[in-house]
């Protein structure tokens, strides 16, 4: 499950950084195309390996994570949730299971949905704000050119590794 905001506008944003790697893995795994799946509230691809992406906003995201958990039966510990972490130096990965949210927003409404934290999260480090930079603007604002090259480069291969060696 990768999480981000719908939409093109947020498309290249920090905050879209696990729906980006999750677009990315089901590339590299030749998987089924995404299908929209307006009742689940996101783009599913149904193949060995279920891979989706809320099209609720970041903050909403349980309520598409609980609704697919419960259409494809998923165990909570077989739950993989991507997503982008500001209290990680850009590009540092960290695997981990029944945590809490940190603060992170859509962690924390995915907790709030699923009534557990017993599911593993990829957090995916963007850094932190720039003094005077609100916290609400970095995560919606773009990557600098250098930090897409690293994401392409070695960040989207890297958090794919952690993926197929957790599935």
């Amino acid at each position: 499950m990768g999480l981000g905001n719908p939409g093109k506008t947020y498309a290249p944003t920090r905050h879209n950084l696990g729906a980006r790697v999750v677009d990315e893995l089901r590339r590299n795994l030749n998987a089924p195309a995404f299908r929209l799946r307006s009742a689940l509230r996101a783009r599913v691809s149904a193949g060995e390996r279920l891979l989706a992406i809320p099209t609720t906003f970041m903050n909403d995201s349980g309520r598409a994570v609980r609704a697919l958990a419960r259409r494809f039966r998923t165990p909570l510990d077989h739950l993989l949730v991507v997503h982008d972490e500001k209290d990680l130096a850009f590009g540092k990965l960290k695997l981990q299971r029944n945590r809490s949210s940190a603060g992170h927003r859509g962690a924390q409404s995915i907790i709030a949905a699923l009534g557990s934290q017993n599911f593993w999260r990829l957090r995916i480090g963007i850094g932190s704000p720039p003094a005077g930079i609100a916290t609400d603007t970095f995560v919606l604002a773009p990557f600098t050119a250098a930090e897409n090259r690293k994401i392409q480069e070695t960040i989207i291969r890297e958090a794919e590794s952690e993926v197929i060696a957790l599935l």
